[in-house]
């Protein structure tokens, strides 16, 4: 798996390159100072399978990392790592396009299976964070600038499912994932339509063409 860690901190950055190194010795890890070098690392190394954003190593700048690395490549896999589990910063870091959010409070061995999630197409968010997030609360996010409006095949999954009727619950059961991050895949959908809710989001759907009328 090739990984690109982004952060501003520089001995932090290093530190944690060498550690997701250790981890696997199929890990292959660059690193980048700054947004323009992550989208140039981006544009120059199209095999990388997941780009880990370290915010307090950006700042306000891991959305314009975000948008920039979406630029070049719509499909890229983003996981921000924050400081804490904080479900604000969780639910801003969904709405704006990561894969999911990994707080620094959490444990070394559980990197390797949140990384095989997300570049795999799935979402990881600590079932703590879950807990306290109240996904239905969230209203009209920013839609997605994705290419052509194309939705991840898991997240066209969940819309189909979505389309269906089912229920989170269900969706859960029938594509074999955790609830809670059906909910974030579900999140994920409604910003990337700019839906305010399930029923919007199909209605768009449909007059977009993503799924059948």
């Amino acid at each position: 798996m090739h990984i690109l860690v982004v952060s501003g901190h520089g001995l932090f950055r290093t530190a944690i390159a060498r550690h997701i190194a250790a981890l696997d010795p199929g890990y292959t890890v660059v690193e980048a100072g700054d947004v323009d070098n992550a989208v140039h690392t981006l544009a120059r190394v199209p095999a990388l399978d997941l780009v880990l954003l370290h915010e307090p190593g950006l700042g306000p700048a891991w959305h314009a990392a975000i948008d920039g690395l979406r630029g070049v490549d719509p499909d890229t896999r983003i996981l921000l790592l924050g400081d804490s589990p904080d479900p604000a910063t969780a639910r801003q870091a969904i709405c704006h396009g990561a894969d999911g959010y990994l707080p620094g409070t959490e444990t070394a061995d559980i990197m390797p299976h949140v990384f095989a999630l997300v570049a795999a197409g799935g979402c990881y968010v600590p079932p703590e964070i879950l807990d306290c997030s109240d996904v239905a609360r969230e209203t009209a996010p920013a839609p997605h600038k994705g290419a052509n409006g194309r939705l991840s095949p898991r997240r066209q999954q969940v819309l189909d499912q979505l389309a269906a009727g089912y229920s989170n619950k269900q969706i859960a059961h029938n594509l074999g994932l955790a609830e809670g991050t059906v909910k974030m895949h579900v999140l994920a959908v409604l910003r990337h339509l700019g839906a305010a809710n399930r029923t919007q989001a199909v209605s768009r759907a449909r007059s977009l063409g993503l799924i059948e009328a």
